[in-house]
């Protein structure tokens, strides 16, 4: 057998070797890029489990409507990201903001819409408070992310915000409205609202889980946040007169309310026909804006005039109608009663105007206003108690479009303000006025006549005043009911 020569077989030289290496550890790196682009290509175009996507297209999720939505791949439910709040703005509804020195966004709360009056699908609404020098691009510079409770991963849409309301405040009212993917059969459990997509997040709120769209009751009333000291027998006068007429459930504001007023309302929740929610300035927002003394009693410092309480108002008048499970909602203030005066009882009232907006229907219907002033002076006869004001106080003003107070329709409105619905879905009309004080009116009762800006005008209001007893036939109504509960909390 002959043997090999391993001779024959030339050796490489040492020149030739390297290059051999060198390309063999490029084509190892090579492949290894190959292969995470390809692994990270697949991650992101395989749809996440979140009720269901459909499909891809663009990098991007196109639900079965066409519109695009983005999955944040890089943005976590990560505590490092969210802080707890150092605010009482919503304690019923916990809410996360950055440790940011100077915070511009405050989340109140965050509703699911599924009216059918909505446009284009179920929506998710966002209502808060933003810094004023944010709210030039507010109408389609911002982003909601939805969370589901399947995925650590939000959903990213487009947010189309509105300021509420225009007062010339430092942190001013406004609302976002989130277009819910109709691909994802569940509903979203928090949302966040940024100015960047896709950006580490600084806020998150809870989506109440209420569905505006099931309402099992008919009236309530909606009265917006209160503050201070104000009199506890007052209160129990005017919720006794609103249950007489007709309303089901009472909603209230609480902004650091002091002394048995507090009492009065946990007996009214205890018995429950009323609901109280803490509504206050968050910290932050009390630093930097509340500065200069309110000019009446017991009401918060501000920054600017009445403006920044005006504010918080909208904000606590916008939350009701959502929160709330009757569907025709009064919103008036613990010195107003929106009076039935034809038909003597809410539930007929708001038969009636419906009927008369069919088939748009209405999303506010708003009333006139007569002021019932301290300065005519109460009927001292003893046929009126001194602890109803109201009844002694008999003498008003000519009925005015000053100040009116409105019944807002939850089928349609979508933001409240203190005297109209400030928004509507679809072709509902905004607002639908009665100046007809023998249908229904506003009885204002007040110290004095204040109409901002109008001086002479409340001076000839107060010069020609009109009498008034159309409560007088609720009188014997209204001592059975109020006197008890004065007497049970030494109030008389």
């Amino acid at each position: 057998m002959e043997s090999t020569n391993l001779n024959m077989f030339p050796r490489p030289r040492g020149l030739a070797l390297f290059k051999i290496l060198i390309a063999s550890l490029t084509l190892i790196i090579l492949l290894t890029q190959i292969g995470k682009k390809t692994t990270h290509k697949s991650t992101k175009a395989k749809p996440i489990n979140i009720q269901g996507i459909l499909r891809t297209k663009n990098g991007n999720i196109v639900d079965e409507q066409g519109k695009n939505v983005s999955i944040c791949w890089n943005v976590t439910r990560n505590g490092k990201f969210i802080q707890q709040n150092d605010t009482q703005f919503a304690p019923r509804l916990v809410s996360r903001i950055s440790n940011a020195t100077k915070p511009w966004l405050y989340l109140y709360s965050g509703y699911y819409d599924d009216r059918e009056t909505v446009k284009n699908g179920s929506v998710v609404r966002v209502t808060g408070m933003i810094q004023r020098n944010r709210i030039k691009d507010i109408k389609d510079k911002y982003y909601c992310y939805l969370w589901y409770p399947s995925s650590s991963y939000p959903v990213t849409v487009k947010a189309k915000g509105r300021i509420l309301w225009t007062y010339d405040a430092p942190f001013m009212s406004a609302i976002f409205t989130c277009p819910v993917p109709s691909s994802h059969k569940n509903l979203p459990t928090d949302v966040t609202i940024s100015d960047e997509k896709c950006q580490n997040i600084t806020n998150m709120i809870s989506i109440r889980p209420e569905l505006i769209s099931k309402k099992t009751g008919n009236v309530g009333i909606c009265c917006k946040v209160i503050y201070g000291s104000p009199d506890p027998v007052r209160i129990v006068e005017w919720v006794e007169l609103n249950l007489l007429i007709g309303a089901e459930h009472i909603y209230m504001y609480n902004s650091s309310l002091k002394g048995k007023v507090n009492t009065v309302l946990d007996y009214y929740q205890e018995l429950g026909v009323m609901t109280v929610y803490k509504h206050d300035f968050p910290n932050k927002m009390n630093k930097e804006a509340l500065r200069k003394p309110f000019p009446f009693q017991g009401f918060l410092a501000n920054y600017n005039g009445y403006n920044q309480n005006w504010e918080l108002e909208v904000m606590s008048l916008t939350d009701c109608p959502y929160v709330a499970k009757e569907r025709f909602l009064v919103t008036v203030d613990i010195d107003e009663i929106l009076w039935p005066n034809k038909h003597g009882n809410y539930k007929d009232l708001t038969e009636h105007l419906h009927n008369q907006t069919k088939p748009r229907g209405a999303a506010s219907y708003t009333f006139w206003t007569g002021n019932f002033v301290d300065e005519f002076k109460a009927d001292t006869k003893p046929f009126y108690p001194k602890y109803l004001h109201m009844l002694r106080y008999n003498k008003r003003t000519k009925i005015d479009w000053e100040s009116p107070k409105s019944i807002i329709d939850s089928k349609y409105a979508v933001g409240t303000g203190h005297h109209v619905a400030l928004m509507k879905t679809q072709d509902a009309i905004q607002k639908f006025e009665i100046s007809d004080g023998k249908v229904g009116y506003n009885r204002h009762y007040r110290e004095h006549c204040r109409l901002v800006g109008a001086p002479n005008k409340c001076k000839n209001l107060m010069a020609n005043p009109q009498n008034d007893t159309t409560l007088d036939k609720f009188k014997d109504k209204l001592v059975e009911r109020v006197f008890p509960v004065l007497k049970q909390f030494h109030l008389l």
